[in-house]
């Protein structure tokens, strides 16, 4: 008899715990949190009916496309905004404005599905009796992109956007010089108050986006220049030093890069909006009838002095988990939080709001740790056994589809065992059968008995061996001295008088 995790549980209950899962320290939903749940809704019904049931700040209508066996999402109304993008006025109501956001996380009630997008335009559908506005969706952004970059968590310090946990824990260190990361720098006249700043960003190809034009205008075009940096300013220092510097709002501005291809030449331009740290809507934005949302802690919290240090911590680290913790942070395999290797009890960090005093380099340690321990991780789980990926031993790596090598027939194994019976063994065979009243049905005929000494081996071959060595010769003779000429030559003469 199998139980099932939510026996125990009734619709109500599920839903808050599915709630409560999708939801940081604070109290906030966040992106990695929900895409867990969108990933965990198709275990069975309940779960399913349970996430549909959720309510968060990314709740948006979504319309979709159907393209092959997938779906392409091309309108959508509410979730929430950052900065302010396209703007068109009605001509029904001429009193009010319109404004498409930046930058847009939707989310979809029904399938709990996830995405980051940008308006191309807003424009009123009317449908029947109803009408209402809705964005069309220019580019779709990749999700975990997004999170590796701002979430603030990930290992891979290169996919991190530059001086992100200096921004947000600055403290008073807003006017001092940017990091020498910061190497093409691209001025954006955005604030035309100032005569002698401009405001700046950091040109780095960091994001991937997808253009939907429909089955007919050919399906996708990917984009590989839009990129993200935080906000700009350009001063100059007593010494008369041109130097960029930290904006004191701790703003980002994302860039969208068109290309136009013309006769063999490309011609494009880019379009920069900011995403301010304060003031992110909850719908559709039409003036006066905005709803502002801001995620926990507030900044009046800041502002009063309770956590200084959050203050510029942007709501999109915070949506893309921020005060997460790391197994939160971390959504459906989207990155290695640098904090899953260290343990509270012992009083390590578990949280990024337990690093505020932490420098990089120590930051880069933690990471290249979180690193190692992931991949120790992940070679355990290929072993033989594994108390929770593997516990019945199966090896991941063995081919199961070839031929197991042959075995000995049955027959040839007992033959093999009666031979090697001794005579005693058979003695008895024939003194039990012999005193049976039944001869003719127990009588076993005995087996010829093995030699009680086996007969000789063939004696072993002579072992070769090597020709021997030649005598070597002797040894030179040293030259003789001249004593010794001059003896020989007197005995020589004098061999000669004899004869």
């Amino acid at each position: 008899m199998t139980v099932s995790l939510t026996d125990g549980l009734d619709a109500d209950g599920l839903e808050l715990v599915l709630d409560e899962y999708a939801k940081d320290t604070f109290g906030n939903h966040v992106v990695p949190g929900l895409a867990q749940l969108a990933k965990c809704r198709t275990l069975c019904k309940s779960f399913r009916d349970a996430a549909a049931a959720i309510r968060t700040v990314y709740d948006a209508d979504i319309e979709y496309e159907a393209y092959g066996r997938t779906t392409v999402p091309v309108r959508f109304r509410g979730g929430l905004w950052l900065g302010d993008g396209h703007e068109s006025r009605s001509t029904n109501l001429e009193s009010h404005e319109i404004r498409g956001p930046a930058l847009a996380v939707i989310r979809d009630k029904r399938t709990s599905r996830m995405f980051v997008v940008t308006a191309s335009e807003v424009k009123l559908v009317c449908a029947g009796a109803d009408s209402s506005w809705w964005c069309v969706i220019g580019r779709i952004f990749v999700v975990a992109q997004l999170a590796q970059l701002l979430g603030g968590h990930t290992s891979d310090w290169s996919r991190r956007l530059p001086n992100l946990h200096e921004v947000a824990y600055s403290y008073g260190e807003v006017d001092r010089a940017l990091s020498t990361r910061y190497l093409s720098i691209t001025p954006v006249d955005h604030d035309l108050g100032y005569e002698h700043q401009s405001v700046g960003i950091v040109r780095k190809n960091q994001l991937t986006s997808k253009t939907w034009h429909g089955v007919e205008g050919g399906g996708f075009t990917e984009h590989r220049d839009d990129f993200i940096s935080h906000k700009l300013q350009h001063g100059v220092t007593n010494a008369g030093r041109s130097m960029w510097r930290r904006d004191p709002s701790a703003d980002l501005t994302v860039t969208l890069v068109h290309s136009e291809h013309s006769g063999g030449t490309s011609k494009g331009y880019m379009c920069t909006c900011t995403l301010p740290t304060a003031g992110t809507l909850i719908g559709m934005g039409i003036a006066g009838a905005a709803d502002f949302h801001q995620f926990r802690p507030p900044m009046r919290l800041a502002d009063e002095g309770a956590m200084p240090s959050e203050r510029k911590v942007h709501p999109l680290s915070r949506a893309f988990g921020w005060y997460s913790v790391p197994r939160q942070a971390e959504g459906p395999g989207w990155l290695v939080s640098l904090l899953s290797d260290q343990r509270a009890d012992d009083g390590e960090p578990a949280l990024l709001t337990d690093c505020r005093g932490h420098p990089i380099d120590s930051l880069m340690d933690m990471a290249a740790e979180a690193k190692e321990a992931r991949k120790r991780e992940e070679w355990r789980r290929t072993q033989p056994y594994h108390p929770t990926d593997n516990p019945t031993g199966y090896r991941h790596t063995k081919k199961r589809g070839l031929r197991e090598r042959g075995r000995r027939a049955a027959s040839a194994v007992a033959l093999n065992r009666m031979r090697q019976r001794s005579d005693s063994d058979v003695e008895d065979d024939n003194h039990e059968s012999e005193g049976s009243s039944n001869a003719d049905t127990d009588y076993v005929q005995p087996k010829k008995p093995r030699p009680a000494t086996p007969p000789p081996a063939p004696a072993w071959p002579a072992p070769i061996r090597p020709p021997p060595r030649p005598p070597s010769p002797p040894p030179p003779r040293p030259p003789r001295t001249l004593a010794e000429r001059s003896q020989n030559l007197v005995d020589f003469v004098a061999l000669l008088d004899r004869l």
